[in-house]
């Protein structure tokens, strides 16, 4: 649980099954398009976010890494190839909400040459799941979350939004974090409306709109003690990936 409210308390009804929302490149209630990759190459992540931004975790005897909303797996593996670099052990947690998609990205990663990666199908908004992840590590050294939070907010409102970026922020020290735009947001609210598919909360209510990265840059640093370790440019999808990490780290405040 997160502060006094539970999520999944704010949950909207959908008599659909994850399966059943999973689209193409058209349209997602949750984001888990079965083709993401196929029109948004790992690639152009990877030309900003190069391997030296493991760097900054160089001075940890072992690592954890946690990827939210992973899809089929590809860019875990790369980032988990990254991390690898420093020649530390590594466990790297990926997981989605649609059990398709964890299924593919199990299948792909089963050989040998894949080692120390675990998928698993989880909704991070509902407090038995996050549970599971506890099961996995109370605690990680970076977390990625990448084109996630749209998904989060149009689909729990700004107070879901609020309630997922503190329980991110709280699970790692270092967060690499790329939000969408608004008008990404218009442009899947929309789709969603053409297709005639499951809605999401009207996004006239929302509060954090036009200035939404701007909201989520001060949120993360004003409410959840975390603070800008690097900017790595903006996606062709006009979208920023940041590093931010926490002022007070997690593992010294156990102690």
């Amino acid at each position: 649980m997160i502060g006094a409210a539970r999520i999944e308390d704010n949950i909207p009804p959908c008599d659909e099954t994850i399966e059943l929302i999973s689209h193409g490149a058209g349209t997602s209630r949750f984001g888990n398009f079965h083709n993401y990759y196929e029109f948004n190459p790992i690639s152009k992540r990877l030309k900003l976010l190069t391997p030296d931004w493991v760097l900054p975790l160089s001075d940890r005897k072992s690592l954890r890494a946690l990827d939210i909303g992973c899809n089929s797996g590809e860019l875990t593996v790369e980032l988990h190839s990254h991390l690898k670099l420093l020649g530390k052990p590594l466990t790297t947690l990926g997981f989605d909400i649609d059990p398709a998609l964890i299924k593919k990205a199990r299948e792909w990663t089963s050989s040998d040459e894949v080692e120390d990666i675990k998928f698993e199908t989880i909704d991070v908004m509902r407090d038995e799941d996050r549970d599971r992840v506890n099961g996995f590590a109370m605690h990680f050294d970076v977390a990625f979350c990448f084109a996630v939070t749209m998904w989060i907010h149009l689909n729990y409102g700004d107070d879901g939004l609020k309630m997922f970026l503190k329980y991110v922020a709280s699970k790692c020290d270092f967060l690499v974090i790329e939000p969408q735009t608004w008008k990404c947001y218009r442009n899947a609210s929309r789709r969603m409306r053409k297709e005639k598919k499951a809605f999401f909360q009207d996004i006239d209510e929302l509060c954090w709109k036009n200035d939404i990265l701007e909201k989520i840059d001060e949120f993360l640093q004003e409410d959840c003690d975390m603070r800008v370790e690097r900017k790595f440019g903006i996606t062709p999808w006009g979208r920023p990936i940041t590093m931010y990490r926490t002022r007070i780290p997690k593992i010294e405040m156990t102690k």
